[in-house]
């Protein structure tokens, strides 16, 4: 096993077709825009959330999110998505929320203030096992940083082995957790 090719090879799948699905999961992933949303994307970003409901381990409900949270995070500039380059599918979405009842949990860094919430992200099911998450995880703390957040963080559904799994990839510490709404969640934070 000399060659980097090899050493990619065994590292990543250990297998020729195992290389070429990462491969052709990189290549896809490169080909992925990340842009704020726009009100002209507000009804592909509900039926993307309704997509969820019912799903195992989705914590959302009929009532949320609604069109109405679309909108408030559309007003305030703090919702975005990950669509492919020709812009006609909606591969994943993500907010900033601006919530204060989570934002005095005590279990946040001061170090890390001011830091943004990754809010209400939602894959398209038939995108799911792609790393989406972690491209709109990725994606959403360039910009965090731009606009001059210190930290990045979220909650996460204990019972979300789904988003769990995807989550785990990107290193978040769990800091904390809480009871929210009636679900128990896993509160992560970390610095951008």
């Amino acid at each position: 096993m000399n060659s980097e090719f090899e050493k990619e090879l065994h590292k990543r799948c250990l297998t020729v077709d195992g290389f070429r699905k990462w491969y052709e999961k990189q290549e896809f992933l490169s080909e992925l825009v990340f842009t704020p949303a726009d009100p002209s994307d507000a009804e592909a970003i509900l039926n993307l959330y309704r997509s969820h409901l019912g799903r195992e381990f989705c914590a959302w409900t009929d009532d949320y999110p609604s069109a109405e949270t679309i909108n408030f995070d559309l007003s305030r500039n703090a919702l975005f998505c990950l669509k492919t380059k020709t812009g006609h599918d909606l591969a994943g979405v993500i907010s900033f929320d601006a919530d204060p009842e989570t934002d005095l949990l005590p279990c946040w860094a001061d170090s890390l203030k001011p830091s943004v919430e990754f809010a209400r992200v939602a894959v398209s099911l038939k995108y799911q096992g792609c790393g989406i998450s972690g491209k709109l995880f990725s994606c959403a703390s360039l910009e965090a940083k731009k606009r001059g957040f210190r930290g990045v963080r979220y909650l996460v559904a204990k019972t979300n082995r789904i988003a769990l799994h995807a989550y785990r990839k990107l290193r978040f510490p769990t800091v904390g957790e809480c009871m929210y709404h009636g679900v128990e969640y896993w509160c992560c934070e970390k610095e951008i």
